[in-house]
């Protein structure tokens, strides 16, 4: 029966980890929990990111830094598709990467959309309501928000091996 067993898991060893011990530091309990996540795991960041408030958020921001680095890995790879679905995102819109060519000439395609925006009747800005000031509205702050994504992207590639 045990080298059934043992076949059928693939081993027989017992896999021991040592003891897990997280301190926190900080006064207040949100410097507590903030301290923990500079040094935590993927996976205790990504619950983190499900929580409220500043853990929630920095979790979040912490995410989004690894994911744009993961997503730079492939990208280097020649795997476009997590970038592709990444862009789909936040467009709303379908995204074609097929080849390097069209993977270094992304920037540029979006740049296009951003000059020919600014040809409408107000540029891509409209006016703030409670200050006056004039702001980027959605369709520009969108685009700009693609293209750094896009440029960060394209740098983390040429930087990682």
């Amino acid at each position: 029966m045990e080298n059934q067993l043992t076949s059928v898991l693939g081993s027989a060893e017992v896999v021991e980890y040592a003891p897990a011990c997280t301190l926190v530091t900080g006064k207040s309990i949100v410097e507590r929990r903030l301290s923990v996540l500079p040094s935590a795991s993927f996976e205790a960041v990504l619950y983190a990111s499900s929580r409220a408030g500043k853990v929630g958020k920095m979790a979040r921001d912490g995410l989004a830094g690894q994911s744009t680095e993961l997503i730079a890995r492939k990208a280097r790879r020649g795997d476009y598709r997590p970038l592709s679905e990444a862009l789909a995102v936040m467009l709303g819109e379908s995204v074609t990467i097929s080849n390097r060519a069209s993977f270094d000439g992304l920037a540029d395609r979006f740049s296009d959309r951003l000059y020919d925006l600014q040809l409408s009747k107000n540029g891509g800005y409209v006016v703030d309501k409670k200050t006056g000031l004039t702001k980027p509205n959605a369709k520009r702050k969108m685009l700009d928000d693609v293209i750094g994504f896009i440029k960060s992207v394209q740098e983390l590639t040429a930087v990682i091996e």
